[in-house]
């Protein structure tokens, strides 16, 4: 089988990359098209993938129109001359249009129910839209859904397992106790007329009479943050030192989520509410969501006087991974079983 996957976001490296990798095992032949958005293009190349960027993020309505359509147009190229026999990406928006004026079959992953500018135009013009059971909106047309999250594609004990010698590579002394706070920089479709924390100097000065306090953003920190900024060895690091610390802050809805899956404590603070994260909170108590930062602030608080706080979360873990599958291996199953018309029925 040629399968062409279009990346749009670091996460996007995430979540596929277990899949290529075994992918490639089987003999089938793959194709990969990525956009350069924050780390993308890096941790393509820390983990060896092969890719043709063939587009930068726009900035704004206008610019992200642009790239659209910038980015389309370089997909159809390469779809003529790769000739896949099906599409797949997360969110989707080239991948479905290009997908239906080419007749190429188009799978959609995704986890976001707010992304309304562009789930409107893509779901429907998918053959198959993806998501975790945890979606929490209707979605019309041929929707999938499994037990897990995007996030357990890659995190799920069969893929990761932490390497404590990263701390110690990246500047982190593995006994410290450290906080992880999480800036994002609003440009996705999704982000506009969304917030998240609102003083960020004053939201580092309170964690950091609890703990030492690292910073990883996507966008500029206040001069006065600069120097908590984590600079990391290698972009891939980032899940060991994740896994490590007490508490992860921040407007980042991923990393949230990847936090619950180490069994880290997340503090999530965003306008934007997510299924996902709201059943990792219901479910397991593994992430606190809240909207404004005085309540996520103190939320953080009381966590990190809490005793046995880690130990807790760990165990909430075990029950979750009780519960969910190995998102890789469904999509392997899932992909590999696919026609037209209809879905297959896999067994997981």
């Amino acid at each position: 089988m040629k399968i062409l996957i279009d990346i749009l976001h670091p996460a996007h490296v995430h979540f596929f990359r277990n899949f290529i990798a075994e992918m490639k095992q089987r003999d089938h032949q793959l194709c990969i098209t990525a956009r350069q958005k924050d780390v993308t293009l890096e941790l393509l190349r820390e983990y060896g993938i092969e890719h043709i960027p063939i587009s930068e993020i726009g900035k704004g309505k206008l610019n992200l129109g642009k790239e659209l359509l910038t980015r389309n147009l370089k997909l159809i190229k390469i779809c003529r001359q790769f000739r896949p026999d099906i599409l797949l990406g997360v969110m989707g928006p080239s991948i479905a249009t290009v997908g239906a004026l080419l007749r190429i079959p188009r799978i959609v992953f995704y986890n976001n129910e707010n992304a309304h500018a562009t789930n409107w135009f893509v779901y429907p013009l998918a053959n198959a839209v993806v998501t975790s059971s945890s979606y929490a909106r209707k979605i019309t047309g041929n929707h999938i859904t499994y037990q897990g999250y995007h996030e357990y594609a890659y995190l799920h004990p069969r893929w990761f397992t932490p390497n404590l010698k990263t701390l110690a590579a990246n500047g982190i002394d593995p006994k410290e106790k450290f906080i992880l706070v999480r800036f994002v920089s609003w440009q996705a479709s999704h982000d506009v007329g969304e917030k998240g924390l609102n003083d960020k100097v004053k939201l580092v000065q309170e964690l950091e009479q609890f703990a030492k306090v690292y910073i990883t953003s996507e966008s500029n920190v206040p001069e006065e943050l600069k120097k908590n900024v984590l600079l990391l060895q290698n972009k891939k690091d980032i899940f060991d030192i994740m896994s490590q610390a007490a508490l992860i802050f921040g407007e980042g809805a991923t990393m949230a989520s990847e936090a619950a899956l180490l069994g880290v404590p997340a503090v999530y603070v965003n306008s934007l509410q997510l299924g996902y994260l709201q059943e990792q909170e219901r479910n397991y108590h593994l992430v606190y969501n809240f909207t404004n930062q005085e309540q996520g602030l103190q939320k953080a608080k009381e966590l990190l006087q809490q005793k046995n706080l880690r130990k807790e979360h760990q165990q909430r873990l075990d029950t979750l991974r009780q519960e969910k599958i190995d998102v890789t291996q469904w999509m392997i199953d899932f992909v590999e079983k696919f026609s037209l018309p209809g879905t297959p029925k896999v067994d997981v």
